[in-house]
């Protein structure tokens, strides 16, 4: 029986260089959100209007991967925020698309088990 595809998700990266380099977005609160999309078409949305300065591309990842920089380049992040559009305001994204980092990993990480099994 072959394992069913799991749908990738899409991040916002700077790989300019050689090093990667998430884009985040800075929360009423001060803390640092990392936007994490569903599909490549909403991220391209995000970036292109946003108008971030830099060297930006929209970069598709897996679940493994995105844990692993959760844990790592991100390990600072305080929330992971889904879908977010640039025209609603961040307190939106705070209040109705975002999950604390820990708990967004953890839900990850179920997802995969149960995929697995």
């Amino acid at each position: 029986m072959t394992r069913p595809e799991r749908a990738p998700y899409w991040l916002i990266a700077d790989c300019d260089g050689g090093h990667f380099v998430p884009f985040t977005v800075m929360s009423d609160g001060g803390g640092e959100m990392l936007p994490v999309f569903g599909h490549r078409d909403e991220a391209g949305r995000f970036l292109r209007l946003a108008a971030a300065e830099g060297a930006w591309e929209v970069r598709e990842t897996g679940a493994g991967e995105l844990v692993s920089i959760l844990s790592s380049l991100c390990g600072h992040v305080k929330r992971v925020v889904l879908d977010p559009s640039p025209e609603e305001g961040i307190e939106v994204w705070t209040e109705l698309a975002s999950l604390g980092r820990r708990s967004f990993i953890e839900s990850l990480l179920e997802r995969e088990e149960s995929a697995a099994s």
